[in-house]
């Protein structure tokens, strides 16, 4: 069960790109949200489900 403790809520992640920002990300998709991206840097900036 929680694995989908986050399942159908959209969460928006600031300076996501990189180190911990990412780490952070994808850690809320392992839980089932969708991840929204932000960073002024270069990396993966998409809504993700």
């Amino acid at each position: 069960m929680i694995a989908n403790t986050f399942k159908d809520k959209v969460v928006i992640v600031t300076g996501g790109a990189n180190g911990i920002g990412r780490c952070i990300a994808d850690e809320f998709r392992s839980k089932g949200a969708i991840v929204c991206v932000i960073d002024k840097q270069e990396g993966e900036h998409l809504p993700s489900r």
